[in-house]
């Protein structure tokens, strides 16, 4: 459960977080550390912003293809040639004006240009799942 400033759009600006196991309020989070122009979480369903990025891409006429990995990739200045393989291990290559990593911390494409990673994290542990629990005791 989070305290929330205002809903639009299936998105809600949130200050903090309340943690429960059932009734019991095992943590309280509030965001009052996260410096910067917006210092506040934006709470957007992972699915929700999928959706908006994969609809805006085939707007665009791009197709995402989910499970297709990039396995390298040479940049020429003019075009960058990237070599993916698929979920059956098929390889191939495609050759775009442009090659975007979008896939956070962990990503490919800065990984294999040697950057760092230069945003910042926050020095508390989080998980996201989706899961329903069962129990007479969630915390110890």
């Amino acid at each position: 459960m989070q305290r929330q400033r205002g809903v639009r759009g299936g998105w809600a600006k949130v200050d903090a977080a309340n943690i429960l196991a059932g009734r019991k309020l095992i943590a309280h989070v509030t965001h009052d550390g996260i410096g910067g122009a917006y210092p506040c979480a934006l709470m957007l369903p992972q699915s929700k912003t999928e959706r908006l990025l994969v609809a805006h891409l085939a707007c665009l006429g791009v197709n995402v293809e989910h499970e297709v990995k990039v396995v390298g990739f040479t940049d020429t200045g003019g075009e960058v040639t990237t070599a993916l393989r698929d979920p059956d291990g098929r390889k191939e290559s495609v050759q775009t004006e442009r090659l975007a990593g979008c896939d956070g911390a962990h990503s490919t494409v800065r990984h294999i240009l040697g950057l760092p990673f230069l945003g910042e994290t926050q020095h508390t542990d989080w998980i996201l799942a989706d899961i329903h629990l069962e129990g007479e005791s969630l915390c110890a």
